[in-house]
């Protein structure tokens, strides 16, 4: 007995392949669809976000024209009280200079003629004889002379060179002789 199969006269082959074929077609249109759907709305989007970030531009930009405009202002404000204060600072500091000085040399020059005034009157009463010798002689003026062109090259010397032991020789010797 010869018998047929069900599928026979019926071409599934055919069926299958146009029934995918018109899902796909379908998916393919309905994905289509919302695309363009999407990039409509998000062209939309971004018109609005492109106005709205013009708008925020602008009110930015006018925010920060008006923070420099009193940056400027309080930055020149600021400088100003900066430079009263330190014109200030300096003249205290100036004052507390000149006072500083003034008791240091004034201690100084007491403490000097307190060891130099004896050493002085010392040195006289025992270079008394030389001295009236070389009145007698005539030798004063020129030992003036010499004293004063001693002491000038030696305070000239300590002055390019600093005090060192020539300065110090010479500026001795010319005390000495005076």
């Amino acid at each position: 007995m010869l018998w047929r199969r069900r599928s026979e006269g019926f071409e599934w082959h055919k069926y299958v392949r146009t029934t995918i074929k018109l899902r796909r077609r379908d998916r393919r249109q309905r994905v289509a669809r919302a695309r363009q759907a999407v990039v409509g709305g998000l062209k939309e989007a971004g018109q609005i976000a492109a106005e709205g970030l013009k708008d925020a531009g602008h009110i930015a930009a006018a925010g920060l024209k008006d923070a420099g405009r009193a940056g400027v202002v309080a930055g020149a404000s600021g400088l100003a009280a900066a430079r009263r204060w330190s014109l200030a600072g300096l003249r205290a500091t100036a004052a507390v200079l000149v006072w500083v000085v003034d008791k240091v040399s004034r201690t100084a020059a007491f403490m000097l003629s307190s060891f130099l005034i004896p050493a002085g009157r010392w040195m006289q009463a025992r270079l008394a004889p030389l001295s009236a010798t070389i009145h007698r002689l005539g030798y004063a003026e020129p030992l003036l002379v010499l004293a004063v062109a001693l002491l000038a090259i030696g305070l000239a010397h300590a002055r390019a060179e600093g005090l060192d032991d020539k300065g110090v020789a010479v500026t001795g010797l010319g005390l000495v002789l005076l």
